[in-house]
């Protein structure tokens, strides 16, 4: 997605929806730009720009956030969590899910941002914290080669994410 805009492809696709974009066909956010396109998705846009973020609860200790943003380089976390948002946008196998239930094994990267806010984590709410989520069998466990104290600094670093 290159625009807000783009949001017409969500409404048509995964809600369904006929959009709010009249006798155009919008397929792809890798097109011709959206905006100005329609009046009331341009006012949906500027209602969305007027939406101010959540103001991040946790005090934390910045020297911690500081050595969790090393640790977070050092493990390589941003060869899937990169971006502004913290995700590539694409889907990965990390090892989470029932091959007994699930068809493809792969789930998209999540968004780094606001994560103080979005517990519990994977795609199937198995892990009620970050710790869990280090302690997780699979791609995340970083529990067996990484130092406890590093983990708390990685997650506090992830905890420090906002816009």
């Amino acid at each position: 997605w290159d625009e807000l805009q783009d949001v017409e492809l969500k409404i048509r696709s995964v809600q369904v929806g006929t959009g709010l974009i009249e006798d155009f066909p919008v397929t792809t956010a890798d097109g011709p730009p959206h905006a100005g396109l329609s009046f009331d998705l341009d006012l949906l846009v500027a209602y969305m720009l007027s939406l101010k973020p959540p103001t991040n609860p946790n005090h934390l200790d910045q020297t911690l956030v500081q050595r969790g943003a090393q640790v977070f380089e050092d493990q390589e976390c941003g060869s899937c969590h990169t971006g502004p948002a913290g995700t590539d946008l694409q889907s990965h196998d990390v090892g989470t899910g029932s091959a007994a239930v699930e068809t493809r094994m792969l789930y998209d990267t999540p968004s780094l941002r606001y994560l103080w806010l979005s517990a519990p984590y994977f795609h199937d709410g198995s892990a009620a914290t970050l710790m869990d989520v280090f302690m997780h069998p699979g791609t995340h466990e970083l529990i067996k080669t990484v130092e406890p104290a590093d983990i708390d600094a990685l997650v506090a670093y992830l905890l420090s994410w906002s816009m």
